[in-house]
């Protein structure tokens, strides 16, 4: 199918989309290197929708720093798999339903 002009819509059409729907608005910030990596800096939300399914697939090492809260809501049930060790720190308390 052809999205944004596109032949394909992959990686790089990925990118295009965030810069032709972020043009003209001041609060986010889009910028991209060579290497494939693309930088999104917003000065307000920013929120990814899907009606489909969605996957990521990091071959590295994946950081989230976050400095407010952290709310997950899973509609259905959750699996994680770790090769290694899965460590959890936290405050005082850890509640576990």
């Amino acid at each position: 199918s052809r999205r944004f002009r596109l032949k394909s819509f992959k990686a790089l059409g990925g990118a295009y989309a965030v810069e032709k729907i972020s043009k003209g608005n001041k609060d986010i910030t889009v910028s991209t290197a060579t290497a494939g990596k693309l930088t999104i800096t917003s000065k307000g939300n920013i929120k990814v929708e899907t009606p489909a399914n969605y996957a990521r697939t990091v071959t590295g090492t994946l950081t989230d720093n976050i400095t407010g809260a952290v709310t997950e809501t899973y509609g259905s049930t959750q699996d994680t798999t770790a090769s290694g060790d899965i460590t959890i720190n936290g405050g005082p308390n850890i509640n576990l339903n």
